[in-house]
Order: structure tokens, then C-alpha cells, then sequence
């Protein structure tokens, strides 16, 4: 895996294989990234953070799985990212690890979904996204660690614009 800052966020751009299937369509998994606070909202509560793993098809579309992530205990495998956090925008760097997505995602794999844009320009339409109704967790320190690269790097919460939300998507 590679790592870099972008200038929006910390992005870490996974190796080739790990992929989603929707209706038939193949999303190859490209990349997460890590929003602080979240860019979704439960009840109207933000979380302390949102991990973005972002799936390409080979027609360019894009669908997305959102985690949102709390404040408690220590996340192991994060730790082995946050060892290689970039404080500064540049270039990749090769980080000589390997982790399988999976292991960064809930135990309960239900989720939300509907059609909606980027959260970062140039926000283009038609991304499918799920979001993960149950949380994972983080440390405080490790939320700090991120704090120090980016205080806030959310878009803010966006209306719907008749946008349909459908409950209970599992992802597999």
C-alpha cells in the first residue's frame, strides 16, 4: 500500500483485488481516506471521524462505503496506517504493509444507501453511497494524531434534495 496527504485528507490507495459487486457491477476497491468529523450524520450526531473506502467500476463510476468512527478503544490496525500519517501534502510513499480492508470494517455489515455526490471537488453526482450503521472505534490519541495533520476536513452535511435513503443494504 501507498500513502500520501493530498491536501484534503490522508489517503491510502490499496492494492489491486479487493472489490464490491452491485447489481452486477464490479467496484474495485482504489483507495480510503479519513474525514474528521464525519461528513454523515446519525439523529443529527456527527462522529468524531469517517473513514471513506472508495470502489471504482471500470466505466469510472464510483461507489462508496462510509464508516463512521467514535472515540474508545485503541484500533490496532489502524495504528499501522497512523505509524505512516503524512503531516505535510506530497508525494506517495510506499508503506510496506499489508492489511485486508475487511479487518477495518464493523462486525454487523448493514448498511444505508442512496445516490449522492463527492465530498470533495469537484463533487461530482451519481456516487452510490453505504453507510455503515454501526460505528467502529478509535482512540483518543490516535484521533489527536490525525487532528494535528487536519483540525477539519469534513464537507458539510448536505440536504437531499429528494434524494431516497434505503435502510438495511448489507455489504459483502
Amino acid at each position: 500500500m501507498t500513502i500520501l496527504n493530498n491536501g484534503h485528507t490522508v489517503q491510502v490507495n490499496y492494492d489491486d483485488g479487493s472489490f464490491i459487486d452491485i447489481e452486477g457491477t464490479r467496484y474495485d476497491l482504489v483507495q480510503f481516506h479519513f474525514h474528521i468529523p464525519s461528513e454523515h450524520t446519525f439523529n443529527g450526531q456527527f462522529s468524531a471521524m469517517e473513514m471513506h473506502l472508495v470502489h471504482e467500476s471500470s466505466d469510472g463510476d464510483f461507489a462508496v462505503i462510509g464508516v463512521m468512527i467514535n472515540e474508545g478503544r485503541n484500533n490496532d490496525i489502524l495504528d499501522l496506517i497512523w505509524d505512516h500519517l503524512p503531516p505535510d501534502e506530497g508525494p506517495r510513499k510506499t508503506i510496506g504493509i499489508s492489511i485486508n480492508v475487511f479487518d477495518l470494517l464493523p462486525p454487523e455489515k448493514q448498511a444505508y444507501h442512496y445516490n449522492g455526490s463527492l465530498t470533495t471537488p469537484p463533487c461530482s453526482e451519481e456516487i452510490i453511497w453505504f453507510i455503515m450503521n454501526t460505528p467502529i472505534e478509535i482512540s483518543e490519541n490516535q484521533i489527536t494524531a490525525f487532528k494535528q495533520i487536519y483540525n477539519s476536513n469534513n464537507r458539510p452535511v448536505q440536504i437531499l434534495h429528494n434524494r431516497k435513503v434505503v435502510a438495511d443494504s448489507p455489504i459483502k
